[in-house]
């Protein structure tokens, strides 16, 4: 953080922005996606203290520095279980989709304990799982994704514009109240609710009651067309 900037204002841009990451995680609930709900609110729970013990200079059960690599994991393993939902496996091949969820999380752990400050280490694993989707679909489904294309524009305009503040807002000291790394946490939360419905049902649907289908169904908008 630079230094002299108010408290107040650090706790609106880096705490109180969380609060754009909570819709997803209601999404996700009812939709009875557990792993996916799980994963989210880690990251979601990991993300905030961190940012609360940074912002006031404290500890909350842990210091700043352990929540931060808990942050890390949570970040890493929910892109992980997010291209994993990408990849399309969860009605085809249900058992592939659970056990490469679990390798996902599994990777996030091992990697954050070797070297958590290495950003290598962040950025690695996160474009191998980003490779999952081409390999399922090249070789397992054998076809185009089936992606609705206005989720998949508007999740990826903005999930763009959360990554680049992200990388400005790097730089500390010449990020004033942490203007940059809010946007991180607005644009990033605003993204999810599409990303997490890009791809046409019912295959994102495996695995869930017929009453709780009929609620996915109902939060897609029906006048999207697919990718292909």
């Amino acid at each position: 953080m630079a230094k002299g900037d108010p408290v107040w204002a650090l706790a609106i841009t880096m705490i109180a922005t969380h609060a754009f990451f909570v819709p997803n995680l209601f999404t996700l609930f009812r939709r009875r996606w557990h792993f996916e709900f799980f994963i989210s609110c880690f990251g979601f729970t990991t993300s905030l203290f961190y940012h609360t013990c940074q912002v006031f200079q404290s500890e909350l059960f842990l210091n700043e520095l352990q929540w931060h690599r808990l942050d890390n994991i949570g970040a890493i393993a929910a892109f992980g279980v997010w291209f994993t939902y990408l990849a399309d496996l969860r009605e085809s091949h249900p058992g592939w989709d659970m056990a490469v969820k679990y390798v996902v999380l599994t990777t996030a752990i091992l990697l954050q304990e070797r070297d958590p400050w290495n950003v290598d280490f962040t950025i690695a694993p996160i474009v191998v799982f980003g490779s999952l989707p081409l390999w399922t679909h090249s070789f397992v489904h054998r076809r185009w994704p089936r992606y609705h294309r206005r989720q998949f524009l508007l999740g990826w305009l903005l999930l763009g514009i959360a990554i680049a503040g992200f990388i400005v807002g790097l730089d500390d000291d010449h990020d004033p109240y942490r203007m940059f790394h809010s946007v991180w946490h607005i644009a990033g939360g605003m993204s999810l609710p599409y990303l997490w419905s890009m791809v046409n049902l019912p295959a994102a649907l495996g695995g869930v009651g017929g009453a709780a289908a009929v609620g996915v169904a109902a939060m897609v908008p029906k006048d999207v067309s697919s990718v292909v």
